[in-house]
């Protein structure tokens, strides 16, 4: 009984080692870098030096195989059927060869290795470990859009039946379109590669209990709630529910091949885009109703504003081609924040005067046009800020601007990194303090890829409350799920994949510290008590 008990160790061992391996060693490297190497290292070399002698040789060589056949699955998944199948018992033959081979260990411990490793890469996707670190995963969508023009597409998380439960709101086309078998897609392959106009449809997912399931659309104008964004602008459209090129490979490379006109072909391509949607629009943007203010019916049409607060009618002239949101202002005012060549806040007075006030021009803030606005109330003081997040490209950086109540803007936080972006802003359960939902990109070398974080503001300063290893883009919560606690929604950069995080509140890292610290203390125990003295002559 006893024997079985020390073979079962190496079991749990290497599940212990799969998890503190994705969810604490891979953080701490890409969280601290340099420092973070050293760190993991001299841990390790201490773990090392609490293990008997004749114990090093077989727990180094076992932990290496977990690792080995860890990545090794996860490798083998993008074999298919029949194939996959032998690759699995190629690689679990390969991993106890080589645990008797070099490490001489038994044969129960190499099972048992092996049995994990089974278990582990079944049940988890090795991409997505590092989830497990603050969040449990809901739900996963597999890819909704079939096509390779587009390396995104918006999506929003809504309640619009108002039944408690946020619905998802993407756009694909998974569904509609057959996939292509070899011999079809070898014809196509022969095919002049032309970008052809493809099909969009909109997406409503709601979860039934279980899962997230497609509803039908009830004849609600779903896609206005989508955020407004532009997928493969300038080169594409979106009109009745079609992806419509307007340029194609040959032409555009024609266009901007030559130095001289390359800036002019780009800037045609705007204008037609620009045009064709202002042409079947009718007008640049509208808006029914607001959440923090009065305003309703307010649209932008033929360069004037329009709208009302409460039941006043107001107009004015406005060069702005985008409404941004409401805002909640010092002295009581509300506002509507307009975006064009120019960001700024419409208010109105008591004589129903329209005023254009906090501006922010392309002098003050380089690239102001490309800026996407989230209005929030960021220090709670119960009015709300603008966060200004900027594409990687632009020569602006992430910031947060204060209307302040002498009429100017306040700066109250700026990034120092041009990768730092604020999707969204959440109130987690059981905090006090909205946090904002960041990417943010590690501090190991110059790699752009941004990873999932969360922000308090607190004494001008934005400090860090969790940060969760997983490239995510588009984050949005909502309470998905219908329990009152808010999930996270977000998809993957080309993939065109939906997540849902649902945070789970255990202390991981603690968890697995703790657990690093008793084997550290049981193996240095083991060792001092179990240690030959020398005999005495």
């Amino acid at each position: 009984m006893m024997n079985r008990l020390k073979q079962s160790i190496w079991f749990f061992y290497s599940i212990y080692l799969y998890f503190i391996y994705h969810l604490l060693i891979t953080p701490t490297v890409l969280d601290f870098s340099i420092l973070g190497v050293i760190i993991v290292v001299t841990v390790i070399l201490l773990l090392i030096a609490v293990i008997p002698k004749q114990l090093k040789r077989p727990f180094l060589v076992f932990s290496f195989l977990v690792l080995l056949a860890d990545r090794a699955l996860f490798n083998a998944k993008m074999l298919d059927g029949f194939v996959y199948i032998v690759g699995v018992i190629v690689i679990l033959i390969s991993i106890f060869l080589l645990g008797k081979w070099i490490g001489r260990l038994s044969t129960v411990p190499l099972i048992l290795l092996l049995i994990s490793a089974l278990s582990t890469s079944m049940l988890f996707n090795r991409d997505d470990v590092k989830i497990l670190s603050h969040f449990q995963l809901l739900w996963k969508s597999a890819p909704l859009y079939v096509g390779g023009t587009i390396d995104y597409f918006p999506h929003a998380v809504v309640d619009i039946d108002e039944d408690g439960m946020d619905e998802i709101i993407a756009m694909g086309n998974v569904k509609e379109i057959r996939k292509l078998t070899k011999e079809e897609l070898e014809v196509e392959e022969d095919k002049d590669y032309l970008l052809e106009p493809e099909n969009l449809y909109l997406y409503i997912l709601k979860w039934n209990g279980k899962t997230m399931e497609r509803i039908p659309t009830k004849e609600i104008d779903t896609a206005s709630l989508l955020l407004k964004d532009y997928p493969g602008f300038p080169y594409f459209m979106i009109h009745n529910n079609s992806l419509i090129p307007i340029t194609q490979r040959l032409e555009l490379a024609k266009g901007i091949s030559q130095f001289g006109t390359a800036p002019f072909h780009a800037m045609a391509l705007n204008i037609e885009n620009l045009a064709t949607q202002l042409a079947n629009k009718g007008v640049f943007d509208a808006k029914e109703s607001f959440d923090r203010t009065t305003f309703h019916d307010v649209q932008i049409l033929h360069g004037r504003i329009s709208g009302y607060v409460q039941d006043r009618y107001f107009s004015a002239g406005s060069t702005a081609s985008k409404i941004i949101g409401d805002i909640r202002l010092p002295n009581n005012k509300e506002g509507i924040v307009l975006l064009g060549n120019r960001l700024e806040i419409l208010t109105l007075d008591q004589n129903n005067q329209v005023s254009f006030v906090y501006p922010l021009t392309k002098e003050m803030i380089p690239n102001i046009g490309t800026t996407e606005v989230l209005i929030t109330d960021v220090n709670g003081d119960q009015l709300d800020e603008m966060i200004l997040s900027f594409p990687f490209t632009s020569l602006s950086k992430t910031i947060i601007i204060k209307p302040d109540i002498n009429g100017e803007n306040k700066i109250l936080w700026k990034a120092r990194d041009k990768s730092f972006r604020i999707d969204d802003v959440w109130l987690e359960k059981g905090t006090t303090n909205n946090e904002l939902i960041v990417l943010d990109k590690s501090h190991l070398g110059s790699n752009p890829i941004r990873y999932l974080s969360a922000y308090v503001y607190d004494e001008d300063v934005l400090q860090r409350k969790w940060k969760v290893f997983k490239s995510l883009i588009n984050v949005r919560s909502g309470d998905v799920d219908g329990d009152g606690e808010k999930e996270l929604v977000a998809s993957v950069y080309q993939k065109h994949t939906l997540y849902i995080l649902k945070p789970h509140h255990i202390p991981v890292y603690l968890l697995l510290i703790t657990i690093t610290i008793v084997l550290f203390v049981y193996g240095l125990i083991r060792r001092v008590r179990y240690a030959k003295l020398p005999e005495k002559e």
